[in-house]
């Protein structure tokens, strides 16, 4: 099942956990590994999601800043390798 949730709508925005608590709320589960955020910004994107345990995929992009992620990859269709 896919569930979106955007900033917009709970007005909480990265890279701040709240947005990953609202959506364990609404979905009645905590952030897990089945969780993903796909993202060319490591250094402060990824950072939290890690902490809560996500499955982070750093996408490397020349303007890209790097930091500690589950994966990386170029190109995003690299993704459909990871996902199977």
């Amino acid at each position: 099942m896919v569930v979106l949730l955007c900033s917009e709508k709970t007005r909480r925005y990265k890279a701040g956990p709240e947005i990953w608590q609202d959506m364990g709320r609404l979905r009645g589960i905590r952030p897990e590994p089945d969780w993903w955020h796909v993202s060319a910004y490591a250094d402060y994107n990824l950072r939290v999601d890690n902490d809560l345990g996500l499955t982070t995929v750093f996408v490397d992009r020349s303007h890209s800043r790097p930091g500690t992620a589950s994966h990386t990859v170029q190109y995003l269709t690299e993704l459909l390798a990871l996902l199977r």
